[in-house]
């Protein structure tokens, strides 16, 4: 038996083959299919790592995961290690789960660096090594008894390293984040939210149908509709002239002809009696809620109907979580007919779904940290923060702003704030991103962004600060606060340290001066390999988002410990939560209190939240 509060590391060796994969395969797709086989399992405890053969694990893990077990479960991708352990040897969860793999995501965020096992033992010890000998299993069902001497001897040595990763790089990570990533493996690994499973199975076969619909409805075939060549070929034959752009991973010219490209959507916009050759050029070029309600099926308990949700902790550079297991829960469609997958996440007899969300934060933050007075005053009184926009626009009263002007100040209160220019915000309102499609002339625009600018000097001055930020992490050698930042932003070399332990990470940043004296200055970020730039502007976002996610997600963790709350996922802002029927009113109401609730390091920030409770995430408003 083992004692209380234990650490345990395990690491599984598994089968894999060409078509039995994690390349092409989910986590439940690719344990619950018949060719899954594990040849053993290492696993440390109390200073010991043992390897445990096919035959024994079953038992073993049987007696170690008890019911009230105080276990900390510790792996590299735990993800995975805990899906075996659930979904194939059906145990008992742990106390906590810790991962490796997510520290290493925490500590050097971004894609700078690798988070494999290898990589990261190189950064922590170089002392240690992954060992690299390790024949090829791939397509072996059974192996000689060397090959299971030889798999043995990297499995324990996996699992020493990992545990050589965790106890130097624990005191690095702080509680609250501790605690956010064992809540996020537990959206995955023990799953709540139920999949209405007929009602997928329809809006696939839904899916299907439309697009087969508007293929057969194109004037050219499928192959036409999926070249670029071929596509651009037939519109220059109807006498269209074909937009191009610079691409920017080739540098070329290229066809624009993507959905998101402006001029592809003006081309749309002047050409409406083709609109079924748009369709189904769309139709062609994504087939993602089809995909989507076909991995919806395949993840799912195929009893139970049991729906993990797959979330990358600290998936982006600002901590924001990233797509996950080949399902992007962050991007589920909220409108028209794609919002169908939405109502196939379902509440589980006897509860309902809360869904809180944390209104428009990210104004909120910029507007508090760059002490723009005006919008948070607005903010903290409760007024329409987006006609105060246009009233310093259009130099009117807030009481005469119009319906159409209102917009225009919604759109430059969310597009304008990290220093977009006027051809920007003109194709914004162009392409209808927010809204309403707008058609400013060059003019219009320019007026519009330079009057948003003059009325939010503050926010303007704070990209400033954000540009000395990057000049200032590139020559300091030791900590050094930022003016005007509400004394809650300090930098250090390469970092810009936030409240809470917490960081954005910008490794290498380098100055790239110009030959000539009319180009400015650029810096760049990143590895050998790929650069990535950096500007006031874009650090200003960073910043933002960063600080808007630590509120969200901590405010995530208080609601989580509510009695009889079961956080079940979290959607940009949102937070979803399960709770009986009865105490929904109840949660409701105290989860949009924690949500309004600012942190200790801003007392004064206003927040807001609003929520709704349904039997399933699309009936939620």
């Amino acid at each position: 038996m083992i004692s209380s509060s234990t650490t345990i590391t395990i690491d599984f060796e598994t089968t894999y083959s060409t078509h039995h994969t994690l390349t092409k395969m989910t986590y439940p797709e690719y344990i619950n299919d018949p060719r899954f086989k594990v040849f053993g399992m290492g696993i440390h405890i109390s200073s010991t790592t043992t390897y445990i053969h096919t035959d024994n694990i079953q038992q073993y893990l049987d007696k170690l995961f008890v019911p009230d077990n105080d276990i900390i479960l510790v792996c590299h991708n735990t993800m995975f290690d805990a899906a075996i352990l659930s979904l194939y040897y059906h145990c008992i969860p742990p106390r906590e789960y810790r991962d490796t793999q997510l520290f290493s995501a925490f500590l050097w965020p971004g894609n700078s660096v690798s988070h494999s096992l290898a990589a990261l033992i190189r950064r922590v010890n170089p002392a240690h090594r992954k060992t690299t000998e390790l024949f090829n299993t791939k397509n072996l069902d059974t192996l000689t008894t060397a090959q299971a001497h030889e798999l043995k001897k990297y499995c324990i040595n996996d699992v020493n390293i990992t545990m050589v990763c965790y106890n130097q790089l624990l005191p690095h990570i702080p509680s609250k984040e501790l605690e956010l990533m064992d809540l996020t493996l537990r959206m995955y690994n023990e799953p709540h939210l139920v999949l209405d499973r007929p009602r997928t199975k329809r809006a696939l076969t839904a899916e299907i149908l439309y697009r087969n619909k508007l293929l057969d409805n194109a004037p050219i075939t499928r192959a036409q509709l999926a070249s670029n060549n071929k596509y651009a070929a037939y519109l220059e034959s109807l006498g269209i002239e074909v937009p191009t752009k610079i691409s920017p991973i080739t540098e070329k010219l290229t066809y624009a002809l993507a959905k998101n490209d402006i001029e592809y959507q003006q081309l749309q916009y002047d050409n409406p009696d083709l609109q079924p050759l748009w369709d189904a050029r769309q139709a062609v070029k994504s087939r993602l809620n089809e995909t989507r309600a076909q991995r919806f099926l395949d993840t799912a308990d195929p009893v139970t109907n049991l729906m993990p949700v797959p979330l990358k902790y600290y998936g982006a550079r600002t901590g924001r979580y990233s797509a996950s297991q080949k399902i992007n829960m962050q991007n589920l469609p909220s409108r028209g007919k794609s919002r169908e997958l939405r109502h196939c996440l379902t509440a589980p007899t006897g509860y309902k779904l809360i869904v809180a969300d944390s209104a428009q934060i990210e104004a909120r933050v910029l507007a508090w940290v760059a002490g723009q007075d005006n919008i948070v005053s607005a903010f903290t009184k409760g007024t329409d923060v987006y006609k105060v926009a246009a009233s310093g626009i259009y130099k009117k009263d807030i009481d005469t702003i119009t319906k159409q002007e209102r917009f225009v100040g919604k759109t430059a209160t969310l597009g304008l704030g990290y220093g977009a220019g006027w051809k920007k915000f003109r194709d914004m309102l162009k392409s209808g991103a927010m809204g309403p499609k707008m058609d400013l002339s060059d003019t219009q625009a320019k007026d519009i962004v330079y009057g948003w600018r003059e009325s939010n000097g503050a926010i303007v001055n704070f990209w400033g600060t954000m540009g000395t930020a990057i000049e200032l992490m590139q020559t300091v050698t030791e900590e050094e606060p930022l003016l005007n930042c509400k004394g809650i932003l300090s930098v250090r070399p390469n970092q810009l340290v936030t409240p809470g332990g917490l960081s954005l990470w910008y490794p290498d940043l380098t100055t790239i001066y110009p030959d000539n004296s009319y180009d400015y200055p650029e810096v760049t970020y990143g590895n050998s390999k790929t650069r990535y730039r950096i500007y006031s502007g874009k650090m200003a976002e960073n910043c933002v988002q960063h600080l808007a996610r630590n509120i969200v997600m901590y405010q995530m963790l208080d609601i989580s410990k509510l009695p009889d709350t079961i956080v079940v996922g979290t959607v940009h802002d949102e937070v979803l939560a399960l709770v009986p029927e009865e105490l929904a009113e109840e949660r409701l109401n105290q989860m949009i209190e924690i949500m309004r609730t600012p942190p200790s390091w801003a007392p004064d920030l206003p927040l807001d939240a609003e929520g709704d409770i349904a039997d399933n995430y699309g009936d939620a408003k």
